[in-house]
């Protein structure tokens, strides 16, 4: 059983640039007590500057005779020193008498603190009564409280535990009370991520909490330039350079215009994740010898002058006539099966995925671009892959070209 270490007495560490791993002492009272990390043996205490992988790790200190102790601990580049004393024997009635002094609660943060090389363990521990006088049992405070490893994607986020702020993740919250918590959260640009937990005695809690972006990165390419409108506000009036833009998750209408070349139109839908690039070239091929002109204010939805030949081996961001799905949504729905363990969780929401329609319907690279876990992703894929579109088409020629769509979990009510 793992419980919180009621006598650890102190913590240091230092962060020196360009340390691959940490390296971890630890000293005991008694000495010669085994060292587990993450239930591995290490080692005998005093145990020296013992290199392990940045990250949290379970620490354990055993000796026969003596209460077992654990601990989480944070480990970044750098040293990291322990100093624990073992209760044992008639020692349990003295820790126990001392709990109040011993039961440091320890909250580690990646950021550095002041270092202190951990001193050469001497007992401190008065003679206490013989052993006959105990009464055996562990004091119910060495077994009375919990921990927490908050980790989130990505990282850097806020952890709210009961409307407190207890740093930034990741990171480790020892001497947690048994009973119910309110985990968030909270990182500008995603959405808060909320979770209950229950701290039984003894018991290490692990969550991660994968943050979903609020808004996306949208990258438009105008050659030779123009004036890019988004839902129908100007952006940017005269620009030959990418303009880079970040969007709230959704369908925006994007308007490009060039006063000679003529107008550009297209919904696009942001779905977060990586930065999507729409490019516009108003460009003739070089064996066009006729370029034809539209006047600016007359729409036009295609991006090259008309007439203008696809190129069979492009891929497209654009379309004429987007992508249309055989049979609609609800033959897609139809080839998806709600996945046992997000029914088990009660996992709901939209899996948004981006793909390629080629010239002859048929769907390549399809990838998630914001997902709710718990094979729900996995069965979007396995859908969407294969699902019959109509091809995309430019000037009424079928065309490669990325399309986006979403497919929703949502449980029947009971």
């Amino acid at each position: 059983m793992l419980f919180l270490p009621l006598a650890l007495l102190s913590v240091s560490s230092s962060f020196e640039s360009g340390d691959d791993a940490a390296r971890f002492s630890i000293v005991s009272v008694p000495t010669g007590a085994t060292v587990y990390l993450d239930l591995d043996s290490i080692g005998v205490t005093p145990l020296p500057k013992y290199p392990i992988p940045a990250g949290i790790h379970i620490i354990s200190v055993k000796k026969p005779g003596y209460v077992q102790l654990d601990t989480l601990i944070y480990a970044s580049n750098g040293e990291l020193a322990l100093r624990m004393v073992l209760p044992g024997g008639a020692e349990i009635n003295q820790a126990f008498e001392q709990s109040e002094e011993l039961a440091v609660p320890l909250y580690t943060e990646p950021s550095p603190v002041s270092i202190q090389r951990p001193p050469t363990p001497t007992p401190s521990v008065p003679s206490p009564p013989p052993i006959t006088q105990s009464t055996g049992e562990r004091p119910a405070s060495l077994l009375a409280n919990g921990s927490l490893m908050a980790v989130s994607e990505p990282n850097g986020a806020v952890l709210v535990v009961n409307n407190a702020i207890r740093g930034e993740t990741p990171a480790v919250l020892n001497n947690l009370r048994p009973g119910a918590y309110s985990i968030e959260l909270r990182k500008e640009g995603y959405e808060p991520y909320t979770q209950t937990i229950s701290i039984k005695a003894g018991g290490i809690i692990r969550i991660v909490g994968k943050l979903n972006p609020t808004s996306g990165t949208v990258v438009i390419d105008v050659r030779p330039g123009g004036a890019i409108y988004i839902n129908g506000a100007l952006r940017v009036k005269e620009t030959d350079r990418p303009f880079t833009t970040e969007l709230p998750l959704g369908v925006h209408q994007i308007r490009v215009t060039n006063p000679t070349l003529g107008n550009w139109e297209q919904q696009v839908e942001v779905t977060g994740g990586a930065a999507q690039r729409i490019l516009v070239d108003f460009r003739p091929k070089r064996d066009e010898s006729v370029a034809v002109r539209t006047p600016p204010n007359q729409l036009r939805e295609a991006a090259r002058p008309q007439g203008r030949m696809v190129d069979p081996d492009s891929t497209y961001t654009f379309a004429d006539q987007p992508p249309q799905l055989k049979g609609g949504f609800a033959r897609l729905n139809s080839m998806a099966s709600y996945p046992e363990q997000a029914a088990r969780r009660g996992v709901e929401g939209k899996v948004f995925l981006q793909f390629i329609v080629n010239e002859k319907g048929r769907v390549e690279q399809a990838r998630v671009s914001r997902g709710i876990g718990s094979g729900c992703d996995e069965e979007a894929l396995r859908a969407i892959r294969r699902a019959q579109f109509e091809p995309g088409t430019i000037n009424g020629q079928p065309i490669r070209v990325w399309h986006a769509l979403a497919i929703e979990f949502r449980l029947k009510p009971r």
